[in-house]
């Protein structure tokens, strides 16, 4: 259970708190979809290779729904993080830090997100109080720990 909690965030706090998901067939016809007391939110007009991907799509969805509306602001890929932090610079458009993983999350304005792992809290701290945050993210984070993309469109703030 808690892998899927992990993999799948939103997902799990869109059924624990929010609405309902619904796959399968209809009409000869697939699909994959999340409700919420006023209707759908979300709903696939895609076929899928493999279960995966259509688990995939359905927190992508929920995802991007949740954002917008400023729902589950907490959550990451990962877990619970502080709220986002909105930076003002040319390479980062936001951060955010857990301090029980060391995982810092970063958003660059390219759109793309990275996990940053291992990361101690006083690098997260010199971070924020750098006048430069993308050099600061290049000389001291970028290639210094643990990386991965995250899956996931462009954040909203």
């Amino acid at each position: 259970m808690e892998n899927s909690k992990q993999a799948y965030p939103y997902i799990w706090e869109w059924v624990k708190e929010q609405g309902t998901i619904s796959i399968g067939f209809e009409d000869y016809c697939g699909f994959l979809r999340a409700d919420d007391p006023g209707g759908t939110c979300w709903e696939s007009d895609e076929k899928y290779s493999s279960f995966e991907a259509a688990l995939n799509a359905l927190e992508a969805g929920i995802t991007e729904h949740c954002k917008e509306r400023g729902l589950f602001a907490e959550l990451s890929a990962t877990g619970n993080f502080k709220r986002k932090i909105a930076i003002d610079s040319s390479m980062l458009d936001a951060i955010r830090y857990n301090p029980e993983t060391q995982i810092l999350e970063a958003w660059f304005n390219s759109g793309k997100c990275w996990e940053y792992h291992d990361v101690p809290e006083n690098v997260f701290e010199e971070l924020l109080e750098s006048d430069s945050k993308g050099g600061y993210m290049r000389d001291c984070i970028i290639g210094c720990y643990p990386e991965n993309q995250v899956k996931s469109k462009r954040h909203r703030r």
